[in-house]
């Protein structure tokens, strides 16, 4: 509903971009969405296709997955590692001063109906959608400490019939907060893309 919102604000095509968890969202609105038409490409910035889990890991998030269609609230407050977003801001190792009271260093609770919602979304894309606009899909390599890069490469073919999958080692999970050359090859990669498509929107 909110992107729906957004482009009917906006009222001309648009680039979609999605970041992670956003990812997946506008991979599933570019293909169902009610405005869907009005995208004109769709970039992702290292889409949460699969949960990078372990084995042990997976089984308890199917559990979480099954008690969350009836206790969507139950919790684990402690599932988020503090690693990654210390690697990016500017009070720890990282170079970016965000508020850390929207986005604390110690993560949210990780709600089961989150984590149902998740996986019921992950095995929609999974099964291969029909995005009819072109595609990007950047990932970076083992560097990502969030998501594994193999699950991004293996899924986004399926995403439609013009996908284009691009690497940029060396990267944080959210290639745009990475180090400045790795951000910028990030940025070559988008904009050489566009211009592939017939240029780039106002």
């Amino acid at each position: 509903a909110d992107i729906t919102r957004a482009l009917l604000v906006i009222g001309q095509p648009v680039v979609l971009a999605g970041h992670s968890t956003g990812g997946l969202i506008c991979a599933l609105y570019a293909h169902e969405g009610e405005r869907r038409k009005q995208i004109r490409a769709l970039w992702l910035n290292s889409p949460f296709f699969q949960f990078n889990v372990t084995p042990s890991r997976r089984l308890l998030m199917w559990i979480a997955a099954v008690v969350g269609r009836v206790f969507p609230f139950l919790n684990d407050p402690r599932s988020v590692s503090p690693v990654y977003p210390k690697s990016i801001h500017k009070d720890y190792v990282g170079e970016w001063d965000f508020d850390l009271r929207l986005k604390p260093i110690e993560g949210f609770p990780t709600y089961y109906g989150w984590v149902r919602a998740v996986r019921k979304a992950q095995a929609q894309l999974q099964a291969g959608l029909a995005i009819r606009c072109p595609v990007l899909a950047i990932h970076s390599d083992e560097s990502d400490i969030v998501l594994n890069w193999r699950h991004m490469a293996r899924w986004s073919p399926g995403l439609g019939k013009e996908v284009t999958v691009r690497a940029v080692p060396g990267g944080f999970h959210d290639l745009i907060l990475s180090r400045k050359d790795v951000r910028e090859t990030a940025f070559a990669e988008l904009f050489g893309w566009l211009g592939e498509q017939g240029g780039q929107p106002q």
